[in-house]
């Protein structure tokens, strides 16, 4: 069998002192109480850059939309010139359409986020 392990050391003269003192019980309480401050700081601001990283994911987004539209559009628009064929002008009339809403949507989005 194994021996039994020796008593602890008793604490030293200067650890005592501070667990028997009547500041113990406070510094602790206030300690605790900073470091709870300091995480929900902590927690807010990440939340903050979290609510920002997804208003400028969806900004980017929607500016991405509108230049692929306006692409799209300026090349069918071109086709049509060139060459005076329908075919051509159909894309640009279709995505004409789908544009007054989007930008519609840029203008809220500006508007929801000064």
């Amino acid at each position: 069998m194994s021996e039994p392990l020796p008593p602890l050391a008793p604490p030293t003269e200067g650890w005592a002192r501070w667990t028997s003192s009547l500041y113990f019980g406070p510094v602790a309480v206030a300690l605790a109480a900073l470091v709870l401050a300091v995480n929900e700081y902590g927690y807010h601001s990440v939340q903050q850059l979290v609510d920002q990283n997804t208003v400028i994911l969806e900004a980017r987004t929607l500016a991405d939309q509108v230049q692929e539209t306006v692409l799209v559009m300026e090349s069918a628009k071109r086709g049509y010139m060139l060459t005076e064929r329908d075919a051509y002008l159909e894309p640009y009339v279709e995505l004409n359409r789908q544009f007054e809403p989007l930008i519609k949507q840029v203008q809220a989005l500006a508007e929801r986020y000064p």
